[in-house]
């Protein structure tokens, strides 16, 4: 039975901490980059998705 909440997300984080520590070390620097560059390209299309709609709606009000 769970009794803390450290228990409950040790359980939850027990496959993850598996697959880390069965990779090298080259290749959690070469994951880490590959999400930061997802993240990074994710949040500019995003920033000029929203850039263009707010463009477009000031541009109708005034």
């Amino acid at each position: 039975m769970i009794n803390t909440f450290g228990e409950f997300i040790g359980i939850l984080v027990s496959p993850i901490d598996f697959v880390v520590k069965s990779l090298s070390y080259e290749a959690l620097i070469g994951l880490t980059m590959l999400v930061t560059a997802v993240i990074v390209t994710y949040g500019i299309f995003e920033y000029r998705r929203l850039l263009k709609e707010y463009q477009e709606t000031y541009h109708k009000k005034h």
